[in-house]
């Protein structure tokens, strides 16, 4: 009741402002309109001689107007419209979470850059950020929120809004009035901001006797003065969550008009919006524009421990996820948020990195916005997730083995779209277009600096890459590039249909005939053991991992170097050990003996020769022999 109060007597002296200010314009308006009917009363009666002062405006050619606002129902609406804000900042809510949790017990500070990373000339640009709720709250200019999709913005507006309420921030900002971007239907208005003002302070303008109060019909000067004045006094602050997923074109372009006249007009109130990176490419005057920058290890920590509420779990949960080759994912609070639901509901993270890859995608793609009854059209025609998602792994391929790289320029990327476009039934030089589509509605490729590309997560790369493989009809198209395609190849094992056949083809079909170098196998194995592929108890995945062993190390090979150490403390070595363990050789001796068998004959005091005993009826092409490092294969044969 105090605040209702508090309200009452701020909008009764803010009514008086604005009330004396609409007297001021309409007597300006008045006189604008004298000066006419003299003129045009002199040019009609250009041969006599006319005393100006003489003509005046009847009460019928004046306007008489008056704004009002019922303080004591514009407090409560005030009140009311604070606690809706209340109950949805409070709350933290999605699929994979078990329950919910409180803002108060998640929630921790996010940077910002102080430019988007798309304009960023050098890397030293990622080193120069700010605090997100500084950048929001201080200076009298308005802000701009950038961020990828998952990067935390609604959170962080859900902060800034409890903050003010709460009055736990030192700022002149009296209240916040919120609008969901989302929430707005068909926009049928030039001020759909103002409407949405208008619900919670009730303004009502009399003009001529004549009651019109409604912002969506015929708002002028007039009336939008006086409601600037209005605003200005009352010093509320207006967050505008999500510009990205208003319904389209249209609707963005209203409501950037709209943006362009607030952010001019209100001086002394002030605008935070957000919006996904790649959908807000304009400057708004007296504004300056952020982005959220991804977590460092110091926010991973600190959130985690947060969201787990116990500093053991917290522990093993980091120590796993660093560990895996999914690490990337979690500089993003969405993801990170996600894989701490996970853990918390089966106690540890997904034993195969194929399910965190599949989720961050899925989320990002689709089921982020589906959770939140989002709906972003296409430009294209039949563009929509499942071939977006088709057109990536395209993409990630084509520019992985043609340029080996994370980081692509313009040229590169345009270049890409030209030699895919037309198998995704896109048209030829749209690239830009495409894009700036892809950044917005799946954040997985994104403009990461100034005219530079890249994927959102290298594991996310990978993972498209590979998905891309596995659907093709035979590897022989590609497997020239296959020694950039290590890691890749790995995890097509893993979401392959059935990875023990696919793994037991690519290495008796195809890794057998290629020459393929020492730091692609080092590649291929050790991700190999950390995907954790579903193998069946298959003997021929066992005898395979030992063809693939002996291909790697095999003395005969023009590209073995017979110079190096092989032991048990080099990086050879560990990745077959790795590996060992991960397929589970020691369990398959005796399947393995069906096939191979130890040469007596052949002693060398680093390489074990095994002999082929016996072919299996559907794979002809087990070599006659291999080799094993003497220590891997005391070790596995112990």
């Amino acid at each position: 009741m105090e605040e209702e109060k508090i309200y009452t007597e701020l909008i009764k002296a803010a009514l008086k402002l604005a009330g004396d200010n609409f007297t001021q314009i309409i007597s300006k308006v008045n006189n604008k309109r004298l000066e006419e009917k003299r003129l045009k009363k002199t040019k009609d009666e250009k041969d006599k001689q006319i005393d100006k002062s003489k003509i005046t405006l009847n009460d019928s050619e004046k306007i008489h107007g008056q704004i009002s606002v019922d303080g004591e129902w514009a407090a409560k609406n005030i009140q009311n419209h604070i606690k809706e804000i209340e109950r949805w900042a409070h709350i933290i809510k999605f699929s994979d979470l078990d329950g919910k949790k409180t803002l108060g017990s998640i929630y921790i500070q996010l940077d910002t850059y102080l430019l988007p990373a798309k304009r960023h000339l050098s890397l030293i640009e990622r080193s120069r950020v700010i605090e997100l709720e500084k950048a929001a709250l201080s200076g009298k200019e308005h802000c701009v929120i950038l961020g990828q999709p998952g990067a935390g913005k609604t959170t962080s507006l859900k902060k800034i809004c409890d903050l003010i309420i709460q009055e736990k921030t030192d700022t002149v900002y009296t209240f916040p009035i919120l609008l969901r971007f989302r929430d707005i239907g068909e926009i049928s208005t030039s001020t759909p901001i103002l409407d949405h003002i208008s619900k919670t302070i009730p303004f009502e303008f009399k003009f001529n006797d004549t009651r019109d109060s409604k912002f969506s019909v015929g708002v002028d000067e007039v009336k939008e003065e006086a409601i600037f004045s209005f605003l200005n006094y009352i010093n509320l602050i207006l967050v505008l969550d999500g510009f990205d997923e208003l319904k389209d074109s249209n609707a963005k372009k209203v409501v950037l008009n709209e943006l362009r006249k607030l952010s001019s007009k209100l001086t002394d109130s002030k605008i935070v919006l957000s919006c996904r990176t790649g959908e807000f490419n304009y400057d708004l005057e007296y504004s300056n524009t952020y982005e959220i920058a991804p977590l460092n290890e110091r926010q991973i920590d600190l959130f985690v421990n947060k969201w787990l509420n116990d500093n053991s779990k917290a522990k093993d949960f980091i120590q796993k996820v660093k560990s895996s080759p999914f690490a990337d994912t979690s500089i993003k609070p969405l993801s990170l948020a996600h894989l701490c639901a996970i853990y918390e509901r089966i106690g540890n993270v997904p034993e195969q990195p194929k399910t965190v890859y599949r989720k961050v995608v899925n989320l990002l793609i689709e089921e982020w916005d589906e959770q939140r009854s989002v709906i972003r059209e296409s430009a294209f025609s039949g563009f929509q997730a499942d071939q977006k998602f088709e057109f990536l792994t395209h993409l990630a391929f084509y520019l992985t083995t043609q340029y080996q790289s994370t980081i692509f320029t313009v040229s590169e990327f345009e270049s890409a779209y030209q030699s895919i476009c037309e198998y995704h039934n896109l048209p030829r030089g749209k690239a830009s277009e495409v894009v700036k589509e892809l950044e917005s509605h799946t954040g997985l490729f994104v403009e990461s600096g100034y005219g530079k590309f890249e994927f959102v997560h290298k594991s996310v790369q990978e993972y498209l890459s590979a998905d891309y493989l596995i659907k093709l009809p035979s590897l022989n198209s590609v497997r020239k590039h296959f020694e950039t395609l290590g890691s890749e190849l790995a995890i097509a094992v893993s979401i392959s249909s059935n990875s023990s056949l696919y793994y037991i083809e690519l290495i008796l079909n195809y890794f057998l005939r290629l020459k393929l170098s020492n730091s692609f196998y080092s590649s291929f194995t050790s991700r190999i053991a950390s995907e954790n592929p579903s193998f069946k108890q298959d003997e021929l995945v066992s005898v395979a991992t030992l063809v693939l062993l002996s291909i790697w190390v095999n003395p005969e090979s023009k590209n073995f170097d017979r110079t190096k150490n092989i032991s048990v403390g080099n990086q050879m070595h560990s990745a077959l050990a790795e590996l060992s363990k991960s397929i589970g050789l020691k369990e398959q001796k005796v399947k393995i003996s069906k096939y191979y068998t130890y040469n007596v004959d052949v002693q060398d005091n680093k390489f074990v020769e095994l002999i082929r005993i016996r072919e299996p009826e559907n794979h002809k092409r087990l070599p006659s022999k291999i080799y094993l490092p003497v220590e891997f294969y005391a070790e596995f044969n112990s």
